[in-house]
């Protein structure tokens, strides 16, 4: 793997690579004759790593804005989430209080209910006799 040394034309904007960075002959731009110098191949070469290293730079700033983001929309979930549960146990406590005397009273009435008409069975005069074949002829 060899190294390439790119070069972009200051007259012309014909880029150009090379596998040395020096030479014994002088370089000139094959299209408008401009002598390119190594001191302009490694000026270009710095600009280049510098905005490499800037879009690097702007690129991790997004991703820990898009991090942070997410991190929000989370805690702001678990938020909205234990509002929702801590209203819900609120209206189930006050619900099952309702709900437990609703079935308390419905005992009470219901064994009530169940204890009157068997006094009334009970009590009553004449209870009901079975028929019997015999009583039928």
């Amino acid at each position: 793997m060899s190294l390439r040394y790119q070069y972009t034309c200051l007259r012309c904007g014909t880029r150009m690579e090379f596998r040395s960075r020096v030479t014994l002959r002088r370089r000139r731009c094959p299209q408008c004759g401009m002598q390119i110098t190594p001191q302009e191949i490694d000026r270009q070469e710095r600009v280049r790593l510098e905005a490499a290293a800037r879009a690097l730079e702007e690129e991790a700033e997004r991703q820990e804005e898009a991090a942070d983001e997410a991190r929000r929309r989370a805690s702001i979930a678990r938020r909205d989430d234990a509002a929702w549960w801590r209203s819900f146990n609120e209206v189930l406590t006050v619900g099952g209080v309702v709900l437990i005397g609703a079935v308390v009273l419905g005992i009470v009435l219901l064994v009530g209910g169940c204890c009157l008409l068997g006094g009334l069975v009970i009590s009553s005069p004449t209870a009901p006799q079975p028929m019997s074949s015999r009583s039928l002829r």
